[in-house]
C-alpha cells in the first residue's frame, strides 16, 4: 500500500525528501502548511503536486488546521524549532505516525514535556526525532566497529568534533536559525552531540565551557553564527572523565567536517 505524507513548513528538508520520494511509490506528499500566500510558493508547490486546495496557510505559532490532517497518515515538521513541540503534541494527538527534524523543544523543560506526554500516551511507535547524520554511511560503520576498536585501542580519552560550512545563499534566507528561541547555531547543528550519544553511548554530559562568536553578518548581525563547547562525558565506551571538544558553525570560507575519536 501507500502512505499520505503531510508537510508543516517547506525548508531544505522537504526538497531533499521530494527528490527521495519521486524514486519510491510507498509515500505521496500530498499536504502542506506554510505562512506565505500560495502564490508566492506557486512553482515550489507545484512542482511537488501541491494544489492551491492541499495548502494550508497559517500564521506563525497558530495550531495546525484541522483540515490539514485529514487523509494524511504521517506529518513530517520542518518548521522553525520553537513551533516543534505544540505541533507534535497536536499530530499525535490527531493518530498520525510523526517525524519532527532535530529536537521536540528548544529547552530542555518543554522537551521532557513532550516525552512525557508520549510515554503517557503510549505513542513510542508512533513518533521519531530525526537526526540525519545517524543515517549517513560513515556513522553506521562507527558502530559497527566501535566494539572492536575498543578493544584493539582501548577506551575513548576524548573527541573532537568540528562541523564548519560555507557561506551559502539558503542559510543566509534562513535568519530564523539563529534566534534564541530557535535554540540557536548550536541546535541546529546538533550532529556531534547526536553521533556520541545514540552510536558511542555517552550516558552523560557536563559542560566545562563555552563561547560563542559572530562569523557571518551576512545570516546574523546581533546572535552567533558559530560556538565552541566542551563537555566532559561518562558512559561505558569512554574513560573516566573524557571530554568533546565540539566546534559548529555557518558561513566560513571554507568548509570543514571532521569527527575524530582519540
Amino acid at each position: 500500500g501507500t502512505y499520505n505524507l503531510g508537510t508543516v513548513g517547506l525548508g531544505h528538508w522537504v526538497k531533499r525528501l521530494h527528490e527521495v520520494l519521486k524514486k519510491h511509490q510507498e509515500i505521496n506528499l500530498v499536504k502542506t502548511v506554510g505562512t506565505r500566500a500560495f502564490d508566492d510558493k506557486r512553482e515550489e508547490l507545484e512542482k511537488y503536486g501541491i494544489s492551491e486546495d492541499r495548502y494550508y496557510r497559517v500564521n506563525a505559532g497558530d495550531p495546525l488546521p484541522d483540515n490539514f490532517f485529514e487523509g494524511v497518515d504521517i506529518v513530517h515538521i520542518a518548521s522553525p524549532n520553537q513551533f516543534h513541540k505544540p505541533q507534535t503534541i497536536q499530530s499525535l494527538e490527531k493518530g498520525k505516525v510523526t517525524v519532527t527534524e532535530k529536537t521536540f523543544a528548544t529547552n530542555k523543560q518543554d522537551f521532557d514535556r513532550v516525552i512525557k506526554f508520549i510515554r503517557d500516551n503510549k505513542l513510542e511507535n508512533k513518533v521519531t526525532i530525526h537526526l540525519h547524520y545517524l543515517s549517513k554511511v560513515l556513522t553506521k560503520e562507527l558502530q559497527n566497529r566501535l566494539p572492536e576498536l575498543i578493544q584493539k585501542y582501548g577506551k575513548i580519552p576524548g573527541i573532537s568534533a568540528t562541523f564548519f560550512e560555507k557561506t551559502n545563499e539558503e542559510d543566509a534566507r534562513r535568519t530564523w536559525l539563529f534566534k534564541p528561541e530557535n535554540g540557536g547555531i548550536f541546535l541546529d547543528w546538533i550532529h556531534p552531540v547526536e553521533i556520541t550519544s545514540h552510536v558511542l553511548k555517552a550516558e552523560s554530559w557536563k559542560l566545562i565551557d563555552a563561547r560563542t562568536f559572530l562569523v557571518q553578518p551576512l545570516y546574523d548581525t546581533v546572535n552567533p553564527t558559530a560556538v565552541e563547547a566542551k563537555f566532559e562525558i561518562n558512559g561505558g565506551n569512554f574513560k573516566p572523565s573524557s571530554v568533546i571538544h565540539i566546534r559548529v558553525g555557518k558561513g566560513f570560507d571554507f568548509e570543514h567536517k571532521r569527527f575524530r575519536l582519540n
